[in-house]
């Protein structure tokens, strides 16, 4: 068993949502998420978010030059998994309420038992020290506890970052896909509270044995996710990716260019030592 994020989780989620209360997934957020926090231009629905200065999307994701995302997506099945609109300065009072127990302005707008759930770890995230609650990401850093999580859809990015034992929070929303600048919310931190960016991870290229290879070399699936790694002329190969470059102990990187990220990714080994899961942007794979 293995923790891995999934999309699909919070459509059910959002599913069973609709079905107790007999009404689309947006009017249930919006009658009792949105109005008691007072996010009056907060939507699901695109076309009710258009009627408002509105951050048209942008894509690709990386550093290739950005073009206007037509048309914008608009599957409602999915909008519980990150299609809310609107501005850091409403979302601001969702983080302010999170983080004085469900209060906001003197009143109870969100339930402390639900902020309670959300904010509680109850599963650890492989390869890290952190745990995830519920859709929240729970760690320590400077012997503060952080609550944070990333969004990524098509032509959209955003994170947030909440220290609630300093009520602290930084809110991020970006209008390119899976844009959410890390260093800002970084630097945010750092200025507010003293607190020192994560020392980044070193990459410097670690050699691997053919024999090493091997043991790494097979096909990781999750549902519809492939990912397989192979050798071919000796070096090591990610499909998709390109090649392979071993960065730390089970961890890797591959498919860096001029206008694309790197990914990075790592495998869990399994009771009997050998890779049985391959891990990358929060998702498990696996292997087969």
């Amino acid at each position: 068993i293995i923790y891995s994020y999934a999309n699909v989780g919070f459509w059910l989620a959002g599913l069973l949502a609709e079905e107790i209360a007999g009404k689309p997934y947006a009017d249930v957020v919006k009658e009792r998420v949105l109005k008691p926090l007072g996010m009056v231009r907060g939507t699901f629905r695109p076309t009710e978010a258009m009627t408002w200065p509105f951050a048209v999307g942008h894509d690709p994701e990386g550093r290739a030059p950005a073009k206007v995302v037509r048309p914008l997506g608009d599957n409602a099945a999915a909008w519980p998994a990150g299609q809310l609109f609107t501005t850091a300065n409403e979302f601001a009072r969702w983080g302010i309420a999170f983080m004085d127990g469900g209060k906001l302005e003197g009143s109870q707008a969100l339930s402390p038992y639900v902020i309670t759930q959300l904010s509680t770890p109850h599963v650890p995230i492989p390869g890290d020290a952190s745990h995830y609650g519920y859709g929240l990401k729970i760690s320590k850093h400077d012997g503060l506890t952080w609550l944070s999580h990333s969004g990524s859809r098509l032509g959209y990015g955003s994170q947030i970052r909440m220290c609630p034992e300093k009520k602290f929070a930084v809110i991020i929303l970006c209008n390119k896909t899976a844009a959410n600048l890390p260093r800002v919310a970084d630097k945010a931190a750092e200025l507010v509270l003293g607190v020192a960016p994560e020392p980044t991870e070193p990459r410097a290229p670690l050699p691997m044995t053919l024999e090493e290879m091997q043991r790494y070399a097979g096909q990781y699936s999750s549902g519809l996710s492939r990912f397989e790694l192979t050798i071919k002329d000796g070096k090591f190969i990610a499909s998709p990716g390109g090649e392979v470059t071993k960065v730390g102990d089970n961890r890797f990187t591959c498919g860096a260019t001029e206008d694309g990220p790197t990914t990075t990714f790592q495998l869990v080994p399994g009771a009997d030592g050998h890779p049985a899961f391959l891990v990358r942007k929060g998702r498990a794979l696996k292997r087969l």
